[in-house]
């Protein structure tokens, strides 16, 4: 994927030609808190990155809340659709996902929006993982503005597959799922859309996981270890429940009913 510089807007004034700077927003996840030293460090990077692009950064949208994890990205992708913005930056391409799964998805959105994304910093020189946003799968980045491509912990699906007649009809469908505390109270919700081969995992605007249909199967049916994907990892409780981890923040609980109704179902 291409990327370009922006370019400034001339405008005539007391007639004198005077350069506008595009105005550009940012983009970050701060789960360790606003005051934490790499949040701090990737809000400088999106602000020098901007002042060596000749953009006018206006806003750093940032995740800081880990039972909404995309609330700052809907909001972002509400500015850039009525500003009509055309850059949003981000520190490094672990603030977009935690595999290219997941940074790829997140990068559609706003592309879809109508802008495009800058990477702020690329690979040190040493090899050593940038700081801040999702603990990737990799200790190895990709240079600035390309997807990275951090190796699975799950083997990655295939969208495209040959599906071999099966007698039998399989469900395919969307499941709203509410999640729980550990006093049971509802916190928040998910949405699973089964599709033949996969299952996407959605949390409001934000594509946490895409999970082989045969591999989620088989791990409900015997789920000896977790189940890790993408953004999101998935255990079994002693009663019968999954915990849900999203970017390796607090638990999440699917009750035992739903498990069982998603069990009868993929």
């Amino acid at each position: 994927m291409a990327f370009a510089r922006g370019n400034s807007i001339g405008l005539e004034h007391g007639g004198k030609t005077m350069a506008v700077k595009p105005t550009v927003v940012g983009y970050q996840r701060a789960l360790e808190g606003p005051e934490s030293a790499d949040v701090i460090r990737g809000r400088h990077l999106i602000a020098a990155f901007a002042a060596q692009e000749s953009y006018t950064l206006s806003e750093i949208f940032e995740e800081s809340d880990p039972t909404q994890p995309s609330a700052a990205l809907s909001a972002l992708l509400d500015v850039v659709h009525r500003l009509e913005l055309r850059v949003v930056i981000v520190p490094n391409v672990f603030h977009l996902g935690r595999t290219a799964w997941t940074q790829q998805a997140t990068r559609r959105q706003i592309e879809r929006a109508g802008a495009r994304v800058d990477v702020a910093e690329s690979v040190p020189s040493d090899g050593e993982r940038p700081t801040g946003g999702c603990p990737p799968n990799t200790d190895v980045q990709s240079p600035a503005r390309v997807p990275a491509t951090p190796t699975r912990r799950q083997p990655r699906p295939r969208l495209v597959r040959r599906v071999p007649p099966v007698a039998r009809s399989v469900w395919t469908g969307r499941m709203d799922v509410v999640l729980s505390d550990l006093r049971d109270v509802a916190v928040g919700a998910l949405s699973l859309v089964v599709r033949l081969d996969h299952v996407f995992i959605w949390q409001g605007s934000r594509l946490l996981a895409v999970l082989d249909r045969d591999h989620l199967r088989n791990w409900l049916r015997r789920p000896l270890r977790a189940f890790a994907q993408d953004d999101v990892t998935l255990s079994r409780t002693q009663r019968g429940r999954l915990h849900l981890l999203v970017d390796g923040s607090t638990a999440r609980l699917f009750s035992r009913e739903t498990v069982q109704q998603l069990a009868g179902l993929v």
